[in-house]
Order: structure tokens, then sequence, then C-alpha cells
């Protein structure tokens, strides 16, 4: 897989797709873990963490403590753990184990990590610190300049200030009531080396097809006297199991009323496919619709659950009042499901929409006609 290049401004730390093709004389240069945490911290577009809420951006200090970690609106953990060495099957360990640790949500430790990163200032305080590390290492005669606030990266829309006490007390005051409602979801865990041997992969792999949310990522840095600073980044393991673009967009989901009121979320634990994810009606838990998507196409699909009619004949008559409430778009496939697809981006609007309706209607059509005990 080839690698995405980054050049990394010194001016305000942001990494920025090198358009231009690599130097052949770019010397590619040791880093530190400490660095590629000030990196990822002013670059949370490289992990797709923007909006999520920073609870450690250079932990790693303890056994239990990796070295950044985010949490969601959901209350989905992302556990970063970085090496500066070819990653083995110990690094591998270690993240699962962090996930173990974090597989119960410990509040106290949680509210320490929110309390440590309220208590280093704003946003831009807490940058300012990244980019003078990143510039202190890049260039150390630019640690004499004076940076003003407004030339700061501040690209974190959720930062706690220091008058919230608590994790749960800023996640109901910046994201709703809805927050932190799918505590104890499979965390998405990160591992980045400038390198993983055979035997990492293998099982990084094996995981993922088992719907562990795992993800490896190859980081190198270089320096040119063409580019500066050039940070070379890409994802290691296969992209056709990829679960991350599904939680995406079932996060978005989640903040829809109907959704959120009448359906519980089952995650993977209830799949069609690698990708797929379910929401079950509280009133009928075999009432459900899955939605599944990766970087180009998403799909909604529901079906009649097996033995809710007594002969073939009845089922063909509920599918098709189904079908004729359903938007427009859904078509019957494969004799039992209905579904309709959407190309995204570009249709990122148009399936929320799709789904907000198809909920309705599994609650008006479906949940009526279920078997009663």
């Amino acid at each position: 897989m080839s690698d995405t290049s980054f050049i990394i401004s010194l001016e305000d730390g942001i990494a920025r797709l090198q358009l231009e093709p690599s130097d052949s004389s770019d010397t590619q240069v040791k880093w530190t873990e400490d660095l590629l945490q000030h990196i990822l911290a002013l670059n949370p577009q490289l992990l797709d963490v923007y909006d999520h809420l920073p609870l450690k951006l250079d932990g790693g200090s303890t056994e239990v403590s990796p070295d950044q970690l985010y949490i969601d609106d959901c209350g989905r953990l992302v556990i970063i753990e970085i090496k500066n060495e070819s990653a083995k099957l110990s690094a591998l360990a270690q993240l699962l184990a962090y996930s173990e640790h974090y597989s119960i949500m410990p509040l106290g430790e949680l509210d320490r990590g929110f309390s440590k990163i309220a208590a280093r200032g704003t946003c831009t305080d807490a940058m300012q610190n990244s980019l003078a590390k990143l510039r202190s290492w890049g260039e150390p005669i630019l640690l004499k300049e004076i940076y003003s606030k407004s030339s700061s990266p501040t690209q974190w829309k959720a930062w706690p200030s220091s008058d919230v006490k608590s994790l749960d007390e800023f996640a109901k005051r910046y994201w709703g009531n809805y927050s932190c409602s799918m505590r104890g979801a499979p965390a998405r865990l990160v591992l980045i080396a400038p390198d993983f041997n055979k035997e990492c992969i293998e099982l990084a792999e094996y995981l993922r097809k088992r719907f562990v949310p795992i993800e490896l990522f190859r980081a190198n840095l270089y320096k040119s006297s063409k580019h500066g600073i050039t940070l070379s980044f890409s994802s290691v393991l296969n992209l056709s199991h990829q679960i991350e673009p599904t939680w995406k967009t079932a996060r978005k989901l989640h903040q829809i009323d109907t959704i959120r009121k009448h359906f519980a979320m089952n995650a993977w634990a209830d799949h069609l496919n690698y990708a797929s994810f379910s929401f079950s009606a509280y009133d009928a838990p075999q009432a459900r619709f899955w939605i599944a998507a990766d970087h180009h196409q998403g799909t909604l699909s529901t079906v009649i659950p097996d033995g809710w009619c007594p002969g073939t004949s009845q089922k063909s008559k509920l599918r098709q009042l189904l079908l004729d409430r359903l938007p427009n778009g859904f078509s019957l496939r494969d004799r039992v499901w209905l579904r309709q697809e959407f190309e995204l981006p570009r249709q990122q609007e148009e399936i929320l929409d799709c789904a907000k309706n198809l909920a309705e209607v599994v609650r008006e059509v479906l949940v009526p006609h279920a078997p009663h005990p």
C-alpha cells in the first residue's frame, strides 16, 4: 500500500498533503514517541478525531496509560499507542491490554484525564506547547520567536474548560443529553510505528476479521532542503475490513430523536457483513434496520424477521406493505431484503434523512406485527 506524504509546517504545525513528488535526497530521521504525539495533537485530522474530546495527548506514563486517548459523543474511546521502532506482537498485546482496562470505562480515571487536559488551559495554550516542541526539533532557532495566540492552530472542536468538573458534565453541556450513551462500545484501537513485523500484521488482520476495531499506521519522518519536514503516514491493514466509516454514520443517526428514543444500537453484534451495524426497536427487538458504509457507498436495509408470518402469502403482503411505506429508492433484493444504496460522501445528508424515515416505518409497520409471546 502506498504511503501518503504530508509536509509539516513549522509555522503552524499543520500537516498538509504533499502534492509534489518526494525528493530522492530526502533523509529519513529518527523521531521520538513524544514528537509524534505532538504532531498528532496538532493534526487531529490524520486519525479523524477532530470532533472528539481529547483525554490524554501525551500519556504513556503508567502500565494502563496509552499515549493518547479520546472519546466521541457516543462515549466510545479511541486508544492510541505509538512506537518509534518496528512494532512486534508485544506492542499489539499492550494495545489490547489498554482496551481491556478501559472496557469498563473507569470514570475516575477518565475524569482525571479530563481534569489534566482542562488544567492545561485553553486549546490554544496546549497547541502552542506542541508547536513549540515541534519547532525545537525541526529548527531550534525558531524557539526565539514570540508566538501570538492568533497564529496557533485550534482545530479541536471539543476542549474542556476549567469550570467543568467532570467528563459527564462536559459531555451533556457540549453534546447534549444523548451524549455518552454507548459507553462500553468496543474502543477503536490504533497502533502507530515506523514499521511492523509480519506476525504483528497477521494478528491484527485476524482480529479485524473478528470485529476487533484495530488499525495499524506506518509513520516516518523525513527532512530535505526542498520540503523541510515530511511525514509519511499510511494505513497498513486491508481497507476492505473497516468498521470506522459505519460507526461515523451511526453516530450521526444516534443524534436523531426518533432513532435514539425508540431503537437500541446493537453495534456489530448483529451483523450482516463486516461493515453492517444494526438498530433494534425497543418494543420488538427483532424489528431491525441496518446501516453499512465505506468511503464510497452507504446502504440501508431492513427485513421481515423469520417466524413472524405463518405463511408465504402473509409474509409477501407484509413485505409489500413495508415497501409501499418506505422512501422512494428501496427495492427488494435476494427476495428477502429491502435495501437502498447511497453514494458517499455526496449523499451523506440523504442517507441520514432516509434512515430517519426508515426507522419510523419500522416502528409503524413492523413493530405492530411482532408475534405475541
